[in-house]
């Protein structure tokens, strides 16, 4: 009996060894390694910014495509994304905060931006579409500063924080700076962040001619693969753009990423449910725009609309500006020997405003009158005058022997003068000839023409 116990306690045993090894084989091993880098189990945030309906020729075609696309792809990858098209600068502030409130230590937070950016003395900045800016020292009150996204970030404690900037294209901004450095400037990259730009420092990126910017198209791709870490997702995308473009953009990247992450798990990998994104409730301005066609008979006329530059007429041909907000705008055409012309001019939505820039020539600046002398002869013979100065003239007449003074004043090509027996006296001057006109004691009208003598 004391036998059979033993024999049933070993069974026992043997099969709850067994178990175990059922159960150890059955865990993979990411699970064993105790690995978490590359689960989503963690918390994902995503801030993505599009901004392309600039005023005028600031104008882009894909930056909101981009951000669209770049929002609902990083859905699907378990982010929780913030999405804003065609934002102002509050409206990206804003974000930036509910950005930072959304993100969790131990996290990713990923912050994505498509549409104009400057650099200005080593730091970069993101422009708003309303942007107002005319010299390089408004850039700070007017775009936001990216080492505000980077201390936000920072401040979270995310185990993995991810900037992507498709924000080096070429941009009129940055015509009235007193640097001409082009692209964005290269910025250290703060413990555990990777930062991707559209193209190398002081470069200028394309803006592409499909849906979605080159960078942004190729990351699109990339970045949905499963099992690639970061650095190897950047790998492609460098590669697909350099191929593109014929080696005349290539991405630019900066890492101090001390772990692994990736944007799409393996196959089999462990996966968390998808997350139902709450209902998110804001106020937007949705702005209207219309179009402005300027056109001129000369040829080189510099044209404005508002503090911005929009660029030189050519004869038979318009300059258009789309994507021009609704209300009030003034233009202002230069030309070198014309007068300026202005205008105030009001845009309506989705109309065009044709304006012919009439531009008045300036006379020939004329020269003082004083220490000239002037000669001419009629049927009493010849005669001369002297403009002197402080006012005074002289003048004399050879076939009577008579002489006299009298005062003059000039104002520009016209002239008065004062001498006596004569009413209504006045003058203009066309290059060396001078009319003069009077009416004598007789009441005869009396005009002479003279040429200058000296």
């Amino acid at each position: 009996m004391m036998l059979r116990s033993r024999v049933h306690i070993v069974i026992i045993s043997i099969l709850l060894i067994l178990d175990c090894l059922v159960q150890v084989s059955s865990v993979s091993p990411q699970e064993r390694s105790g690995s978490s880098g590359s689960t989503r189990t963690e918390k994902r945030v995503a801030l993505v910014v599009g901004n392309a309906a600039y005023t005028g020729p600031a104008a882009l075609r894909n930056p909101v495509n981009d951000a669209r696309d770049m929002s609902q792809a990083l859905r699907s990858l378990g982010f929780d994304v913030l999405s804003l098209t065609d934002v102002d600068l509050r409206s990206m502030q804003r974000g930036v905060r509910e950005f930072g409130d959304r993100l969790k230590a131990d996290g990713v937070g990923l912050f994505y931006y498509a549409g104009h950016g400057v650099q200005v003395r080593g730091a970069n900045y993101l422009i708003p579409v309303d942007a107002r800016i005319g010299r390089e020292d408004e850039v700070e009150d007017e775009a936001l500063d990216v080492n505000r996204v980077l201390k936000v970030m920072a401040d979270s404690r995310s185990r993995v924080s991810i900037v992507v900037l498709d924000a080096c294209r070429d941009n009129p901004f940055v015509r009235g700076f007193r640097s001409t450095t082009r692209g964005l400037a290269v910025m250290p990259a703060p413990s555990g962040t990777f930062i991707a730009y559209a193209t190398g420092p002081g470069s200028v990126a394309a803006d592409g001619t499909g849906r979605n910017g080159l960078f942004t198209a190729e990351l699109l791709k990339a970045m949905r693969e499963p099992g690639l870490t970061i650095e190897v997702t950047f790998k492609r995308v460098v590669a697909g753009v350099r191929q593109r473009t014929q080696e005349r953009q290539v991405p630019w990247t900066l890492s101090s990423l001390d772990g692994d992450f990736v944007f799409a798990l393996a196959t089999g990998a462990a996966t968390r449910p998808p997350v139902t994104p709450k209902l998110e409730v804001q106020e937007e301005l949705r702005q209207q725009f219309g179009s402005v066609a300027l056109s001129s008979r000369l040829e080189d006329v510099e044209v404005w609309l508002g503090d911005q530059r929009i660029g030189q007429t050519h004869v038979g041909r318009a300059l258009l500006i789309n994507n021009v907000p609704e209300g009030m705008h003034r233009v202002l055409a230069k030309k070198d020997g014309y007068r300026d012309f202005t205008m105030d001019i009001t845009v309506v939505a989705r109309q065009t405003v044709d304006i012919d820039l009439k531009l008045e020539g300036l006379r020939p600046p004329v020269a003082s009158l004083e220490g000239t002398t002037w000669g001419g002869s009629d049927e009493n013979g010849d005669w001369q005058i002297t403009f002197d100065s402080g006012g005074r003239l002289r003048y004399s007449r050879a076939l009577y022997g008579a002489s006299g003074s009298g005062t003059w004043r000039q104002d520009g090509d016209s002239i008065s003068f004062d001498i006596s027996g004569f009413s209504d006296r006045r003058g203009t001057i066309a290059g060396t000839i001078m009319t003069l006109t009077a009416t004598n004691k007789s009441g005869t009208n009396w005009t002479e023409k003279l040429t200058r003598v000296k």
